[in-house]
């Protein structure tokens, strides 16, 4: 009965370390794909991931830095999670383990492009190249070992009003993505659109800020923009969801829950001895302008590295100074008008609960 208790009590563990474990298995599953087309006819041809690293195909110790970070910070989070308490640090590493599967995604797009370019150039009647079977299983593992670590996390702010408000500032985003203010002679269009998405990350922190901001609304706008799936990674899911970055100092913005001590003896709450815990000890708000700014600046440097990512993998192969010129300009000035204006606003939303 005890052991049968015990299991129940941390399932999500046991499920997030066989997810680990799998995801070392299939790490030697057929990741890219390619065939050619020869005298002695059509051949296939797979690469794992080490074949990939063997190859220098998409930056090695890249991989390998990724690979190592978010299965020890799979570790670390189940180790932490026995414990009631390090709710905030549960909340960053999960949130970590997503900016690092999306770097993965990343990567892993990368070194098929590159792998098609070294192909075509190399093998004579080079005919195809595409993701392998691997890579979908290795991502969806990664995935679950998230689902199965935010299961044992415990975030604040929960509940339908909190998705009620994320799901309208989405749909905010989204409609000022079509309010141009104006376009850039080099590409691009100036906008609102990331105010709404900083809100939601200073408000609900940095995991709603990513699901929120890369996730849904990256996807939103992925498949309305008409640019293409291949623009989600770089573009869109580390583009959108860099807001997270801000989300992290929400705690320096917003300011932190005061919870009512317990008594010892009697296991009761202390009346009118302590705040309740729909209080806040609010930062002065010289401080959380501060961090408004410096969050805000690092989720639009982040921004503009997965733009510059996207158009060197994607549409100016190692055409540097493009990649710098088309997307420096409408991605900072956005990022610094929408940074204005929450700081201009920040008054307000500190009060908020």
């Amino acid at each position: 009965m005890i052991i049968v208790n015990f299991f129940k009590k941390y399932v999500s563990h046991f499920l997030a370390i066989l997810a680990n474990l799998l995801v070392y298995a299939f790490l030697f599953a057929p990741f890219i794909i390619y065939t050619i087309e020869g005298a002695e006819g059509t051949k296939s041809f797979s690469l794992n991931i080490f074949q990939l690293m063997g190859n220098n195909i998409g930056h090695s110790w890249a991989w390998i830095v990724i690979f190592v970070s978010f299965l020890v910070s799979t570790q670390v989070i189940v180790v932490i999670g026995i414990f009631k308490n390090f709710d905030k640090v549960k909340e960053i590493l999960v949130t970590i383990q997503l900016l690092l599967l999306s770097l993965l995604s990343c990567f892993l797009f990368i070194s098929k492009e590159m792998f098609n370019w070294v192909s075509a150039d190399v093998i004579a009647n080079y005919d195809s190249c595409m993701i392998g079977w691997g890579f979908a299983v290795v991502i969806v593992l990664m995935g679950l070992q998230i689902l199965f670590c935010v299961s044992f996390v415990s975030f604040a702010n929960g509940g339908l009003k909190v998705l009620v408000e994320n799901a309208m500032l989405v749909a905010l985003a989204f409609i000022l993505s079509f309010v141009k203010l104006f376009s850039m002679p080099t590409g691009g269009s100036i906008n609102f659109q990331m105010l709404p998405l900083m809100i939601l990350a200073i408000r609900r922190g940095p995991l709603s800020g990513f699901l929120f901001g890369g996730i849904v609304y990256g996807l939103l706008t992925c498949f309305t923009d008409g640019y293409g799936f291949q623009s989600f990674p770089f573009d869109y899911l580390v583009g959108f969801g860099s807001v997270a970055i801000l989300g992290l100092f929400k705690p320096l913005i917003m300011g932190m829950d005061i919870k009512p001590k317990k008594n010892k003896i009697k296991n009761e709450e202390l009346p009118d001895e302590l705040p309740t815990p729909e209080k806040k000890q609010l930062p002065n708000v010289i401080k959380g302008e501060l961090f408004i700014l410096i969050g805000g600046l690092l989720a639009t440097f982040v921004r503009f590295v997965g733009g510059v990512s996207s158009t060197l993998a994607f549409w100016a192969p190692g055409n540097f100074a493009y990649a710098l010129t088309y997307n420096a300009p409408y991605i900072f000035i956005s990022g610094a008008m929408s940074i204005a204006v929450l700081m201009i606003i920040y008054p307000l939303l500190r009060k908020l609960r």
